[in-house]
């Protein structure tokens, strides 16, 4: 028990290293591209053609940069229960339908299908723009692990109490040990052990963590499932439905 104890604190360590090593390269990345733009501007050694060039690669580094920030921010936010949520009474497949246009187009550049079946709904408290946020999460992640000419699908189902959004892909799949640490960002650096993608770590390893914490304030719960490596992997956003929308019936879809 100790020795195994011992192994998990190590393990722990490993990811808090490997996680804060990323956050630098990161944050240093974006930085490094102004940088050398800024000093070639500096030196006048930017053709005249090129400063337009120049001026918005240095912009957008610092886009990139703040958009880093803003992810460690929320990520703080919504850990301590710092964010408030501005919920309205919502169609629900509406709004994942909204969330599936916006992520068409990632989908598509990658060349993976997005199909959808939102039949089942009903009316639910949300935020519209962080469910939005947590959506996108899902479905950029299902995208990224999903290689070209695989299927992301989304599903809504309704339950006597629950509305559920689930989204399915086909890609590189969970191992089960990694099942239990897929929503803890400190674990980013070992997730590349358990998943065999051709794929490395993407940014910060937040965005799960984040879109849980959105769906856990709206009262909801987010897990994943997934048969093993190489055979997909499923989310399942689950909310409970509005006060007065509750079926007759005990449990249908």
């Amino acid at each position: 028990m100790a020795s195994q104890d011992a192994s998990e604190s190590a393990l722990y360590d490993l990811a808090r290293d490997q996680f804060l090593r990323i956050v630098c390269h990161e944050l240093r990345s974006p930085l490094s591209v102004g940088l050398v733009w800024a000093n070639l501007l500096r030196e006048k050694r930017v053709a005249a053609g090129q400063v337009d060039q120049a001026l918005a690669a240095i912009e957008q580094s610092f886009r990139d940069q703040k958009r880093l920030v803003d992810v460690l921010g929320d990520a703080s936010r919504l850990s301590s229960g710092r964010i408030a949520l501005h919920p309205s009474d919502c169609d629900l497949a509406t709004v994942v339908g909204e969330s599936l246009d916006l992520a068409r187009g990632s989908a598509e550049t990658k060349g993976v299908e997005l199909a959808s079946s939102l039949h089942a709904s009903g009316r639910v408290s949300l935020d519209v723009d962080r469910f939005h946020q947590a959506m996108s999460q899902l479905l950029l992640n299902a995208v990224r692990h999903t290689p070209a000419g695989g299927t992301i699908s989304v599903e809504t189902r309704r339950f006597d109490l629950a509305l559920q959004v689930a989204v399915r892909d086909t890609g590189v799949g969970i191992h089960p040990q990694l099942l239990a640490h897929l929503f803890d960002p400190l674990m980013l650096a070992v997730r590349a052990e358990f998943q065999q993608s051709a794929a490395p770590p993407a940014g910060l390893g937040l965005g799960l963590l984040i879109a849980r914490r959105i769906i856990e304030l709206h009262r909801g719960s987010l897990s994943a499932t997934s048969d093993g490596v190489g055979r997909g992997a499923t989310f399942t956003i689950s909310l409970p439905r509005a006060k007065g929308e509750r079926d007759e019936e005990p449990m249908h879809e």
